[in-house]
Order: structure tokens, then sequence, then C-alpha cells
């Protein structure tokens, strides 16, 4: 949950996410990384990063280490800023803070040799955003779907209304193979630029924009 406003530190911000297959590994040998879980360090920061904005952490939990016959499940509070943008007068533009794999960013450059990412294992991310808006605010407009059907990355990603004050925005993200070749490799790198300019676009909205945000 994520309370869009405008103060000195940031919008206020709850994070869950719940792991399972090599994220969980991952998400648990970064736990172990970084110590004690009293720490201004966010454990989900070292493996993704916010595809808008970024997150301070204030305070966060986690599941045990050790609890392997349960699926590693992070929370964390604290402020999120950067992703509300002032277009002209009272309207305003809403990006979806969602969180992509903090590897990618290094990936993009042209490249004579095959990418391997996420230590060779398929990844599937699937998030989600309610944004609740204040009354006397509207939305304008909406982005259009952006997709790709083509391995070795698909991706989804839908804005929809959801009642009269809410707009939800879905990404669902797989990487089918972390291990490709070198055609796969450069097929990757474009739709992976794909993917960030649909990240880049938001909700056009009208009025003030400061009530709150649910993710998943």
């Amino acid at each position: 949950r994520i309370a869009v406003g405008a103060e000195a530190e940031g919008s206020p911000t709850e994070l869950e996410v719940s792991a399972q297959g090599y994220a969980d590994y991952a998400l648990r040998l970064a736990a172990r990384g970084i110590g004690p879980q009293a720490t201004t360090q966010a454990l989900l920061a070292e493996v993704l990063r916010p595809a808008a904005g970024a997150f301070a952490l204030r305070e966060q939990s986690h599941t045990a280490v050790t609890a392997l016959d349960t699926d590693f499940v992070w929370r964390a509070r604290g402020n999120s800023s950067g992703f509300l943008s002032t277009l002209s007068g009272a309207e305003s533009l809403l990006r979806a803070p969602f969180w992509i794999p903090q590897e990618w960013e290094a990936v993009l450059a042209p490249r004579r040799t095959p990418l391997f990412l996420n230590q060779g294992y398929p990844l599937r991310l699937e998030q989600t955003l309610e944004l609740e808006l204040p009354p006397g605010s509207r939305t304008i407009a909406l982005p259009v779907v952006r997709s790709s059907e083509t391995a070795p990355l698909r991706f989804r990603l839908d804005w929809e209304g959801a009642g009269e004050s809410r707009v939800r925005a879905r990404l669902r993200l797989e990487l089918t193979s972390g291990e490709l070749s070198l055609a796969e490799t450069h097929l990757f790198q474009a739709q992976a630029r794909s993917l960030l300019e649909a990240l880049a676009q938001g909700a056009r909205v009208a009025g003030r924009v400061e009530d709150s945000v649910t993710q998943r």
C-alpha cells in the first residue's frame, strides 16, 4: 500500500512479497547476506528494483531463512518517491512502481556473447497495483495494453478501471529460460526495451492524487 502524496520524505509505503522456487532461494540467500532484519537495506532490492521511482526502507521482516518448509515471505514499510509527476496544470502522470530484476540494468548494451540470467533458471513475476484516487480526482486516460508473447521474455502490462475512484495495473512477466543463445539474447534485449517503454507509461489523472496504492 502506497499513500501517494507530496510529503518531504516521500509517500508512505507497505510492501509484501511471496516467493517460490529459485526466487525463494535467492531471497533467503540475500537475507542471510544482509544480516539482521533491522536495517536500512531493503532485502527485495538485492534482487529487484523499482521500475519507477525509488523505495526507502524504514522497517522489514521476513520468514526465517531456515524455515524451508514454508514459502519465503518478505514485508516492509518505508517511503516511495519519483513515480508521480505533474504534466500541466492539475493534470498528473501516475506510473506503476512495479519491481523488475536488478541484473537487467546491465544487459541492454550491444553484445557478442550470450546472456546468462537468473543463474540459468526461468523466472515468473506477477504483480498487481490498485490505485485509489481521492475525491475530486478522475482518470483522463489509461495506457494501452502492452505485451510480448514470444520467448524468451513474455510479458503483459494492462490497466483498467476498477470502480469510480480506482484504476488497476497488472504486470505478468516470464523469462522462459535464463540461459540464452546469442540469437535469443538479441531478441531478449529488444523485448526488455519494449517492457521498459511500457513501464514508463502511466495513467493521466486530473486533480490531486493523494490516496493509496495497494501492491501485491
